[in-house]
């Protein structure tokens, strides 16, 4: 299994909440842009921190953007209100973010994500129409690329749709 995928796992056994979000969840949609990296919105109250740190703490995770990559304390509450994470890990790199570009907080992100299940994991992914609309509103040029990929995926997916009774009827 892909590591990325790996640390999905890690959450989904440590009964982490979370959306995903970001590239992987535009690869599972249907695009086809590479991605490195993993990211998810998390409630970023203290019992899910303490979840975050007991699902992450095996597979070395350091805060990516200290030039020191200092490594992830060792007392979760350490991590009590912090708004976002982004660790790099042993098997990867995943931002845990409080809230997402254009959509909201954890339970905005909720309400416009779905199930899916992939490699035997059943998680909940931020929607087609609200992915685009984050990587709308983040606005970086690989986001830009990003937001014409799924574009073009959801232009395919409504193409292969059979036509509503109203369209049909008429």
């Amino acid at each position: 299994m892909d590591p990325l995928f790996q640390i999905l796992k890690r959450l989904i056994e440590f009964d982490v909440p979370f959306v995903l979000i970001g590239g992987m969840a535009a690869r599972i949609h249907g695009s086809h842009l590479p991605t490195e990296d993993i990211d998810v919105c998390i409630p970023t109250d203290d019992g899910t921190m303490d979840k975050v740190h007991a699902a992450l703490k095996a597979i070395d995770p350091r805060y990516r953007f200290r030039p020191d990559r200092m490594r992830m304390h060792d007392e979760p509450a350490r991590l009590h209100g912090m708004k976002n994470l982004n660790l790099e890990t042993d098997l990867g790199v995943i931002d845990l973010l409080g809230e997402v570009s254009g959509i909201g907080k954890y339970d905005d992100a909720f309400a416009k994500s779905r199930v899916t299940t992939i490699f035997g994991m059943t998680m909940r992914i931020l929607d087609l129409d609200a992915l685009i609309a984050s990587k709308s509103a983040a606005g970086r040029t690989k986001d830009k690329l990003g937001v014409m990929h799924l574009q073009a995926v959801k232009k395919e997916i409504e193409k292969d749709q059979p036509p509503s009774r109203d369209e049909s009827a008429g």
